[in-house]
């Protein structure tokens, strides 16, 4: 190397260090500046529907500029209807999905998206259940039929034989007979087993009932293997030739049909038959027909697109496809077909046998989805340089091995809906983001991404602070992107609201607060950002078993775990491909830890995950579950349920019904412990824990290469905030207080990081002791912040615990005379000056009581020098605020209030003398569409497609408006 080169190579040195300085993680004054302003990758999505086709040009380009001003990094563009009208009415229709026009909308909204830096995903079909009219009925989803005759021997059967009852489609599959003996139709929960019938209400089907051992009725005699006899080679084009042997038989054709099932939402001409998830062939001619021509019109236009996407499976269960058979010999190791008779719902042998056939066929069924469809769906995206993150995992009742199908996306997606009182009202039915933010803890994605926050039945009746607690929920639950649901493209002649989709939370440019919408969207983008750093810290992997159907739901599912504790659950490819063990900890390639592996209570196992957990433990891993008994699948069961008791054996020691702590290898296996007792056994505290042992917390812990961040939210609500997604009451008021939280974090230094402010404090005041460090902390009702530890203490930063301990001097109470300014208009009067406050519902005018928009209260206050004497800090304080407000102070903006207490620093905006205060209140669409429902429409000032209000009770969905108050200054 010459001399010369030194120069050179230490420039490029430096600007290698300086690149990874620059986004070192543990550099605090770049991470805090990133915090404040997050990166476009840590920005809310939108869900962008383009509802019926009904978008242009101009009002794509409206759209994806208002995104980039008010905080999108991206969008998916989503064309579709609606699946009901009984509260809107379907709008005109535009271009067809797919058509020239549609195409040329498409490359001219990613040339927009090109130039604006926004990331784009296209969903492939119009609507969901993804399929449209190019689906042959071929290729659509399918099941087994069959049909059945009885015949006497011995004679001669030639003829036809009935065709099973079917539609659209039909092909054979076999034809077999059995001996007509009366057998027993005794499979127990037999149509879910069979991928027959739905799982239960929501989808949700409690898994035990599939793997529970059930017997048949004792007085019908099962059928023999041997004595089904296989008559496919003897039907040829429809008719049956068969010598019958002397008795009673009973003749059974097997074929499959398809299910009928159409896509749902699609906007016109594009409904079709939604296409069979297990056929390779039925996906390949779709993605031909379909998606390479709109991938070829993008990618002519720019590169702002960057993934693919389909929307969650809603169309029941399947069982059959073509060429399954063989697919089924590939996977299970057997030849299906002389085990079609359990499909008819009798027992073939006995009950152990058919169930484990049903169990095989349903494993058989989600790989082929998982293969032919997801997989292959995956690496045709991947030749044209996109990405996939299909909502693959549920929650419906879809025939799949949930954790496993996901861990195929390049990120996860799941779902989550707000609170509501007449649609999936329990928790468990609509909150699903655990299940992502484990695929994406053990698969090794970055983002975990969430449509949300859905509804149905609301229209414009859900502001931010309805919403805050249940996106802090789901933050806890481990998602970091949010996909905004429901975005809708409203072109400009549709007026305001303009057109909607029947289900979501409407946010778009045409919502009455869209323009005071940036301070909550940085929320929820600050949240993603450093809810995106590092990885996930978490004690507990729990193996959720390997039957079909397989979901996570609820984060708060796993029963009895103590509070302070996270998890994970893993499927068995998991297991078998990702984990290791070092120093008694689990380890997976991308750098998540845990302390225990937890096996589900089931009584069996697939005979290869105990092979490789018997091998783990041996080298210190620790294990936490019941003794298994059996093996799964049919295919030698009887040699593989031997070696499940041998290695059960070993590793279990003597059967015990007492809790058992049982060294093994290096490692561990515990049973019949208590949590409490099994996470002391393996010396591991709560991560996090509250002093207040009757209070709750939510949480999430990140940890980076130095630095530990916890996210922490109260999950109490405002005694007066009726509305809200709450989940805890209490009979304090409001349940403000301070707690002092412990955290298992020790020798670094602490800061507390408000997302909502986007302020940053060192913490002085706290104490460490046996490993934790302890914090007394102030969370408001449904209020959150971040703790960060660090290595190093800014001592630049103002003190958290002087900022919260500031005493209030003195306040001063100034309801009274405000001035008040309707700047939307509909009738209202020009001003309007009170001399109290009160919400706008308890106003005589009716265009003042159902009014929507911006109402701008002002008046002038006089502040003596005596007054701002030794104050170091005045807060006004709104009160009661609906539903969000813009504070200007002396002509100056003091910020953006969204969420209780609606309070805002003004300090730095006061002068002595007087002091204006202008305070631009936003309230929601549904008052004005109350008073519009009730006039012809020729006299409405408003226009949309929704009809929800328009109805003679409508005024119970009238809700409070405007600035009540009491409005204070607070002078500390």
């Amino acid at each position: 190397m010459h001399k010369s080169d030194f120069p050179i190579i230490l420039i490029i040195l430096l600007l290698i260090i300086t690149t990874c300085a620059r986004y070192y993680p543990g550099d605090a004054e770049l991470r805090f500046e990133k915090f404040c302003d997050p990166p476009d990758e840590s920005k809310i999505w939108a869900y962008w529907w383009w509802h019926n086709s009904m978008v242009t040009s101009e009002a794509i380009t409206r759209d994806l500029v208002e995104m980039k001003d008010k905080g999108y990094g991206g969008a998916i563009i989503f064309d579709a209807s609606s699946s009901s009208y009984n509260t809107i009415v379907k709008n005109k229709p535009g271009p067809a999905f797919g058509s020239d026009e549609w195409k040329d909308l498409l490359a001219h909204t990613v040339s927009v998206a090109d130039s604006l830096g926004i990331e784009l995903s296209l969903s492939i079909s119009s609507g969901w259940n993804l399929g449209g009219p190019q689906v042959l009925p071929s290729e659509s989803q399918k099941k087994m039929v069959y049909s059945e005759i009885e015949v006497q021997g011995p004679s001669l059967y030639k003829d036809s034989l009935p065709v099973p009852v079917h539609r659209l489609f039909y092909k054979d599959v076999a034809v077999q007979a059995i001996p007509d003996n009366k057998p027993a139709k005794d499979i127990k929960y037999f149509m879910e087993k069979s991928l027959n019938g739905q799982f239960g209400a929501r989808g949700i089907y409690p898994l035990f009932k599939l793997r529970e051992l059930n017997h048949a009725d004792s007085t019908k005699g099962p059928v023999s293997s041997d004595s089904i006899v296989d008559l496919s080679v003897h039907f040829v084009n429809g008719i049956l030739s068969w010598d019958i042997p002397p008795g009673k038989w009973k003749i059974i054709r097997y074929g499959m049909t398809s299910k009928g099932v159409y896509t749902s939402t699609s906007s016109d001409n594009a409904t079709g038959l939604s296409l069979d998830h297990m056929s390779k062939d039925a996906f390949r001619n779709y993605f031909t027909t379909v998606v390479i021509p709109l991938i070829e019109t993008s990618q002519s236009a720019g590169n702002s697109l960057k993934y693919l996407y389909s929307d969650s499976w809603e169309m029941g269960t399947i069982n059959w496809t073509q060429d399954f058979e063989d697919f089924f010999k590939e996977k299970r190791g057997y030849d299906p077909v002389p085990y079609l008779t359990v499909m008819t719902n009798r027992v073939v042998d006995n009950i152990e046998v058919s169930n484990r056939f049903l169990y095989d066929l349903r494993k058989t069924v989600s790989d082929a989805i998982y293969e032919n469809h997801y997989v292959y769906f995956k690496k045709l995206a991947k030749e044209y340089g996109l990405g996939i993150h299909p909502e693959s995992g549920g929650p419906h009742s879809a025939p799949i091995d949930a954790i496993k199908i996901m861990g195929n996306n390049d990120f996860p997606m799941g779902e989550f809906w707000a609170r509501n009182d007449n649609h999936r009202i329990a928790d468990e039915e609509r909150l699903y983001v655990k299940q992502s933010a484990s695929v994406a803890h053990v698969y090794g994605k970055k983002i975990v991404a969430a449509e949300g926050p859905t509804t149905i039945g609301p229209h414009w009746e859900r502001a931010p602070r309805d919403l805050k607690s249940v996106i802090d929920r789901v933050f806890c639950s481990g998602m970091n992107r949010l996909v905004w649901h429901t975005f809708t493209c409203s072109p400009q002649e549709f007026g305001k609201p303009g057109i909607e989709y029947f289900a979501g939370t409407h946010l778009n440019p045409n919502v009455t607060w869209w323009e005071e919408s940036t301070a909550f969207i940085k929320y929820i983008n600050r949240c993603g950002f450093l809810l995106s750093a590092g990885k996930q810290v978490a004690d507990i992997l729990i193996y959720y078993g390997d039957d079909v159907p397989n979901f996570v739901f609820l984060a708060e599912q796993v029963d009895s775990l103590p509070s302070g504790y996270d998890y994970d659950k893993c499927d068995a490819q998991a297991i078998l491909n990702r984990l290791s063990v070092k120093d008694r900890k689990i380890i997976l390639p991308d750098g998540m830890e845990y302390k225990i592996l937890m096996l589900p209570n089931e009584g069996s196992i697939d005979i290869e995950v105990l092979r490789k957990i018997e091998e783990l433990v041996r080298k210190g891993m620790i294990i936490y579950g019941p003794k298994p008994e059996k093996s799964t699948g049919l295919k030698n069961y009887h040699d593989t349920d031997n070696e499940v008791r041998e290695i059960a054996k070993r590793m279990w020691g003597e059967e015990n019904q007492q809790p058992t702590i049982h060294k093994y290898g290096k490692g561990m296996v515990l049973s019949r412990l208590s949590f409490i007792d099994l996470l002391s056994e393996i010396d591991v505290d709560p991560d996090i824990e509250c002093s207040d042992s009757n209070a709750h917390i939510d949480y999430i812990h990140r940890v980076t290469n130095n630095e530990h961040i916890y996210f922490i939210a109260n999950p109490y609500a405002y005694s007066d905030h009726l509305k809200t997604e709450y989940r805890y009451r209490t009979d304090s008021p409001d349940y403000f207080r301070e707690r002092e939280i412990s955290f298992r974090v020790s020798g670094l230094y602490p800061e507390i990081w408000d997302p909502v402010k986007a302020t940053r404090y060192k913490v002085t005041d706290y104490t460490e002791k046996d490993g934790r460090t302890k914090i007394s902390v102030l969370l408001e009702p449904e209020g959150s912040l971040f703790v960060i530890f660090r290595e190093s203490i800014d001592n630049s930063l103002p003190d958290y615990h002087e900022a919260i301990y500031m005493n209030v001097k003195n306040s001063r109470d100034i309801s009274a005379e405000w001035d008040l300014l309707f700047a939307d208009g509909y009738n209202t009067p020009g001003s309007l000056s009170i001399n109290e406050l009160k919400a706008l519902t308890e106003f005589e005018n009716e265009n003042i009581k159902y009014y929507s928009g911006h109402t701008i209260y002002s008046k002038t206050v006089e502040l003596s020098e005596d007054e701002l004497a030794g104050i170091s800090k005045v807060e006004l304080d709104l009160g009661q605020l609906f539903e969000l407000a813009e504070i200007t102070v002396n002509g100056k903006n003091a910020g953006i209030v969204w969420k209780y207490p609606f309070r805002i620093d003004i300090s730095s905006f006061l002068e002595s003398g007087w002091n204006v205060f202008e305070i631009n209140v936003v309230n929601l669409w549904c008052n004005r569409l109350i008073l519009d429902g009730k006039l012809p429409a020729n006299e409405r000032l408003t226009k949309t497609n929704v009809t929800k209000f328009n109805r003679p009770d409508a005024d119970k969905y009238l809700r409070r408006s405007g600035l009540v108050g009491p409005v204070r200054l607070l002078f500390y």
